[in-house]
């Protein structure tokens, strides 16, 4: 449906604003991206410093475990995961039938 569509993007949109990584005492500058995805070793992983969900492929801001908690909870992201777990569940059992 069209308006769940654009009320989706205007929801990212307000998101990303309310986890902007502007410096300010929230922000974590001292945690470095590693360091939260040792917190979340299934989840997350760092490369060049920088924090990505390993299910979705985006980058998150790793100065803010508050934005990290809020994707790892977002609709699509356990959309993605669910999806994930789908496909490589299908996938064993097609090996093990062969």
């Amino acid at each position: 449906e069209p308006n769940g569509c654009l009320h989706t993007v205007q929801y990212f949109h307000e998101f990303k604003q309310m986890v902007n990584p502007a410096k300010d005492s929230k922000t974590a500058e001292n945690i470095s991206a590693l360091h939260h995805a040792k917190q979340y070793p299934k989840q997350l992983h760092a490369d060049g410093g920088k924090l990505f969900c390993t299910t979705c492929n985006v980058k998150l801001y790793h100065t803010r475990k508050f934005s990290i908690n809020v994707h790892l909870n977002f609709d699509w992201h356990r959309h993605a995961k669910r999806k994930a777990e789908t496909y490589l569940t299908s996938k064993a059992k097609r090996y093990t039938m062969s």
